[in-house]
């Protein structure tokens, strides 16, 4: 299972560059009191973008987790049809992560695997013994994806937990220059 985490990877880094690269020209360009009015908005920028990014890689590791129940279901269809003896005419079916009933040929090929023997009429025991093998080093390497796609989201959540803490401890600063201007008033 192929993902798209470069691209987003790539979104993340060009979005973060083009927010620097703002604060940078306010910085070189503007007074204290321009960059003191971007800097809000630059944050709340990277907390919409973190969360646009959060909610985008729980929904890749929700797809990730039904693919390898998918896997796990294919898998015990397999050694179902394992157990039979003899050569194998069909490779089973197994009841999918949306309840339909699916062709484990159909759901192997689809996923890029190799069936040993490759798309014929029967195989024998020797082959539904690689395709499974096959399948379970598929099946590990999503699940490696699952684990690297979970400590992403780690991430990401707490670069969202950073970016609110500055936000918070901007408008407090806010706040308390607020109030002292008020009370230099009375």
């Amino acid at each position: 299972m192929s993902g798209t985490t470069g691209t987003r990877d790539t979104d993340a880094q060009v979005e973060e560059e083009t927010l620097d690269a703002a604060m940078a020209a306010a910085i070189a360009h503007g007074n204290g009191a321009d960059v003191s009015m971007l800097i809000p908005s630059i944050l709340e920028e990277r907390l919409t973008v973190a969360h646009e990014e959060i909610a985008r890689e729980a929904d890749d590791i929700k797809q990730r987790q039904k693919w390898l129940g998918n896997a796990g279901a294919a898998l015990a269809a397999l050694d179902r049809e394992m157990a039979k003896g003899g050569d194998i005419a069909s490779l089973g079916t197994f009841t999918n992560g949306d309840g339909q009933t699916s062709s484990v040929k159909a759901w192997i090929e689809n996923n890029g695997i190799a069936i040993a023997g490759g798309s014929k009429a029967k195989w024998s025991q020797a082959e539904i013994r690689k395709t499974i093998e096959n399948v379970r080093v598929a099946r590990d390497m999503a699940n490696n994806q699952l684990q690297m796609a979970a400590n992403r989201l780690s991430d990401l959540a707490q670069k969202s937990n950073q970016t609110l803490e500055a936000l918070t401890m901007l408008h407090k600063r806010s706040d308390k220059t607020v109030a002292s201007i008020i009370e230099e008033i009375r």
